[in-house]
């Protein structure tokens, strides 16, 4: 069921996408064109198979994960379970980005998915850099003692930037501020886990 629903939310959002692409339109149909094209014999292929077919391979498949179930071991279990939980996770995100697109338009959507993906991308890297801490000694040696200077820099270099766009330069409204106080979050989120 989870496929077939996959699957219409797919189509719903190429078509929506394909009906508000403007120039790129004739792109768009050179390639549905290909696809068509590959796709097609295979469409021809299935075409004839009863319904009853597809009954009973779901009914094997859902014995097949019954049976993954009851005698896989515990860690086959959790790579399972992990994998789907992000399958759960992406299209409860994709779902939002249609939703979004459809309220707030296509330039709203993609501004939210860029900070969703900056925040996840920023979630990372503090959890890579602490691994690499703990594994590497001299790192988080030299992290020690580097981190009051770089929290000193980075607040200098916040201040000076406000400052200047405040007094009229508007060009330094552009530059990007360093998160200080998000990288000390996270950093010691990802800590405590370790």
């Amino acid at each position: 069921m989870a496929v077939i629903y996959m699957m219409m939310f797919v189509l719903n959002l190429y078509e929506y996408a394909k009906k508000n692409l403007g120039p790129l339109s004739s792109t768009v149909w050179t390639v549905e064109v290909a696809m068509i094209t590959i796709v097609g014999p295979v469409y021809q292929r299935f075409k004839g198979v009863p319904d009853d077919f597809f009954a009973l391979l779901d009914t094997k498949i859902d014995e097949a994960a019954d049976k993954f179930d009851k005698h896989a071991p515990p860690l086959a279990k959790q790579v399972v379970y992990l994998t789907l939980g992000s399958i759960q996770k992406a299209l409860k995100k994709t779902q939002a980005f249609v939703n979004e697109a459809q309220a707030g338009g296509l330039h709203t959507a993609i501004h939210s998915a860029a900070t969703e993906y900056k925040l996840l991308l920023f979630n990372q890297s503090m959890k890579f850099w602490v691994g690499l801490e703990y594994q590497c000694p001299p790192i988080h040696t030299v992290a020690e003692k580097a981190t009051p200077a770089a929290a000193y820099l980075s607040r200098k270099y916040n201040k000076v930037v406000r400052d200047l766009n405040l007094k009229g330069y508007t060009i330094f409204g552009y530059l990007p501020l360093v998160p200080i106080d998000q990288i000390s979050t996270a950093l010691n989120r990802a800590r405590q886990r370790r």
